[in-house]
């Protein structure tokens, strides 16, 4: 993963190219974040069925964590593609967007990293209106995933 680079104590450095999201955004990071630029979550894999001492059917416990996404936005592709990756493991999925100057939320796109330590990349999905969303997901893939192969960002 991309190490992170502070331009003050509360606004990482972050240059994608896309101006208003490299100005908007003030820290990305691994793991469960609700923030205004990034919302990710941990989904289960359709394998697990225990969770706080309940046992439940398979594919109840992934359905639960791909439900919390459906009010953001997930497009139904995504959804069928994940259901399908999250078989036999769970998955680590990022969404990343800005908000434009009348307010409205501008969804660039989607990462998806493997469970587990090493938080290989698994898949990016580009939602956004311009190729500038591209650049933005390629860069923000950086800081939440380490590329397929074992080889780690600096």
């Amino acid at each position: 993963m991309k190490a992170i680079e502070w331009r003050d104590p509360n606004t990482m450095v972050f240059e994608s190219g896309h101006k208003t999201f490299d100005r908007q955004v003030g820290f990305i990071s691994p793991g469960n974040v609700i923030s205004p630029h990034q919302l990710s979550k941990h989904v289960r894999a359709y394998a697990d069925i225990h969770c706080n001492g309940f046992t439940r059917p398979p594919g109840h416990l992934r359905d639960f964590d791909l439900g919390w996404f459906d009010s953001t936005g997930l497009p139904g592709h995504m959804r069928r593609w994940l259901k399908r990756a999250t078989q036999e493991q769970g998955a680590w999925v990022y969404r990343f967007c800005h908000f434009n100057s009348d307010g409205r939320r501008v969804v660039h796109g989607w990462v998806v990293t493997s469970d587990g330590p090493n938080k290989t990349l698994l898949r990016k999905f580009y939602t956004g209106p311009t190729y500038k969303s591209w650049w933005v997901i390629d860069e923000a893939a950086k800081y939440v995933s380490n590329p397929p192969g074992g080889q780690e960002d600096d």
